[in-house]
């Protein structure tokens, strides 16, 4: 995992020993309320496992109790607002598990996680409105429809009015610097 400060100095990464994430320390947080406020993510301790047979006959064999693997175990790590952040390991290294759980689509076994200043174990659903995964694993766009179509579509399944779509759309757009190519075919991209 790499991680750099908003000074471009590289964060003091230490590798988990179960898995190939990370744990970050702080040391220049006195307090955990400085330190939350300065912070876009932080996780404490998160443990997350998960079967390791499925199906009725190993439900059967193990009388309801399949053994579970270890997907994370005590992974802890802090992102400084402004703070470049990167995510790496091999395949099966967990990190997708990882994001599912940053944004509430899987719960943690054990562990705190604070992102944005919300709790994402105690209020998954405010904390799931600030969030917007699209990881690569699954098809993600409509690849004829146009950038703007596609931002359309999703707002829409978003409940977003039109007139509130319109403008995110073009906020976005502008934000990312899309403009010009917001009726460009998605494919193209």
């Amino acid at each position: 995992v790499l991680g750099t400060r908003g000074d471009g100095t590289f964060a003091p990464w230490q590798a988990a020993p179960t898995s190939l994430l990370c744990s970050a320390s702080s040391p220049d947080n006195t307090g955990m309320e400085s330190a939350t406020a300065s912070l876009a993510v932080l996780v404490e301790h998160i443990d997350k496992t998960f079967p390791a047979a499925f199906g009725y006959a190993s439900w059967i064999k193990y009388r309801g109790n399949p053994p579970r693997r270890a997907a994370l175990s005590d992974v802890s790590f802090d992102v400084r607002r402004g703070e470049l952040f990167g995510l790496l390991g091999a395949n099966g290294a967990a990190k997708s598990t990882l994001l599912r759980l940053l944004s509430g689509l899987v719960v943690p076994d054990r562990g705190h996680m604070v992102v944005n200043g919300v709790d994402a174990v105690r209020e998954p659903l405010r904390m799931r409105r600030q969030i917007g995964l699209c990881t690569g694993e699954e098809r993600s766009f409509y690849f004829r429809l146009t950038a703007r179509e596609n931002l359309d579509y999703f707002g829409a399944l978003a409940g977003l009015t039109n007139a509130r779509r319109a403008e995110r759309i073009r906020d976005v757009a502008r934000a990312v610097d899309l403009e010009n190519d917001l009726d460009r075919g998605f494919d193209g991209f």
